[in-house]
């Protein structure tokens, strides 16, 4: 909002967005995913969905709760909500009442203790990359594609490949024992494929996709005349307009494609990030809301509270730290070795009123508990707060490191 009130939105200095070689916002225009809110309301808290999600708050609720639609089975992937939603005892709680659990994981953690079946996925090393969301979020339009460093195994299997196989199974029981042929073909030819050759064909037909170079001048006309006839919401014309032959994208580099990426392992810069507005936007009127009708109803319960009288307590804030991501890091010693990153971040003006030292034990109190942390005083947080970091408390058993080692051979 402050950049658009002061006139530098999607302009230099000031908030602009990126143009991906694989565009995952046009993609999902082009297939009618252009977000929503609301159109659907959790079972007991009456929750909001946003982009088909629900709040991680209410998950306990949903399986605590009896009743139509209560949840009995669940699916974790890479993940320890235990540690890392809000007030995770509750949830193990919850966990541990279950009908069944399954957790794509090669943890023994918090959450996955309480599985019924673990399906360990190749780790990191054991498989290629290529960053599709954080190139939305880039200060330079850039690709960089990883190549797997050891061999997985004939065992081991992707996540991509467990998933795949899980809702292909899912499915067969749902339609009882049988699919449509066209589904049937698309989940053998998407498993024979992988996702390696369809990532090189969408940065080839993307914006700094294949330079078709002399024959441009045979194919422009044809591209043109698809972009002038077909009608706005056409798929051959929202594929025409990412492809490389679109005379918007002329001046950007060409070329791209996983082979080219290979012979580039610290990744390909693509320039500077240029103005895209409007034609990014996907509200139904092309412009910006700035005062959500929802937002605007809430303003009262805003003013209530920042006109309360201070209270002698201190506000409990979170944080993450770049080498815990969540807990994703938690179980690797190399990670979490060292100096001791789960403290109470207090500033001295409240150390020194409530008689706290540096290293200290202290103990902070909320509606779902109390835990008890060692004290690190700084002015990396303002008086009247206390900074607490999410996604610890591995003190619970059943739990274990490593759940599976990757095979050390090269790829």
């Amino acid at each position: 909002m402050l950049n658009i009130l002061t006139g530098k939105l999607d302009s230099t200095g000031g908030m602009m967005f990126t143009q991906p070689a694989i565009d995952l916002i046009a993609l999902g225009g082009m297939s009618g995913q252009k977000g929503h809110f609301g159109k659907r309301f959790s079972r007991v808290k009456k929750l909001p969905e946003f982009a088909g999600e629900y709040p991680s708050s209410t998950i306990a609720d949903e399986i605590l709760t009896p009743g139509e639609g209560q949840i009995r089975a669940f699916v974790t992937v890479a993940g320890n909500p235990v540690l890392s939603s809000p007030n995770g005892g509750r949830l193990d709680e919850a966990f541990g009442g279950l009908d069944f659990i399954v957790s794509v994981d090669y943890y023994l953690n918090e959450t996955t203790r309480h599985a019924d079946v673990i399906l360990p996925p190749t780790a990191g090393l054991e498989r290629s990359h290529y960053d599709l969301i954080f190139s939305m979020f880039a200060v330079r339009n850039t690709a960089k594609y990883s190549p797997a460093l050891f061999d997985a195994g004939k065992d081991a299997r992707h996540d991509w490949q467990i998933l795949l196989e899980l809702a292909h199974r899912l499915e067969k029981k749902r339609k009882g024992g049988r699919l449509p042929l066209r589904s049937e073909m698309g989940w053998r030819a998407f498993k024979q494929i992988g996702p390696d050759p369809i990532l090189d064909l969408m940065l080839r037909a993307g914006p700094y996709g294949t330079d078709i170079g002399p024959a441009r001048g045979l194919v422009q006309p044809a591209i043109d005349l698809v972009m002038d006839i077909l009608p706005e919401r056409h798929p051959l014309r929202g594929l025409a307009k990412m492809s490389p032959l679109n005379r918007h994208w002329q001046d950007l580099p060409k070329g791209l494609s996983i082979s080219a990426l290979k012979e580039l392992p610290n990744g390909v810069d693509l320039g500077p990030l240029r103005p895209c507005m409007p034609g990014r936007l996907f509200t139904r009127d092309g412009k910006v809301n700035l005062a959500p009708r929802r937002y605007l109803q809430d303003l009262g319960r805003l003013h209530a509270l920042l006109t309360a009288p201070a209270s002698d307590g201190l506000l409990l804030i979170g944080r993450r730290h770049v080498r815990s991501n969540n807990s994703w890091m938690h179980n690797s010693q190399r990670l979490v070795k060292g100096k001791d990153r789960c403290t109470l971040m207090i500033h001295p003006k409240d150390a020194a009123r409530c008689g706290l030292q540096a290293g200290d034990s202290a103990e902070i109190g909320s509606t779902s508990g109390q835990i008890v942390l060692p004290v690190e005083i700084t002015e990396d947080v303002m008086a009247g707060v206390v900074s607490v970091p999410h996604g610890w408390g591995h003190h619970r058993k059943g739990t274990g490191r490593v759940w599976r080692l990757p095979t050390l051979a090269p790829a």
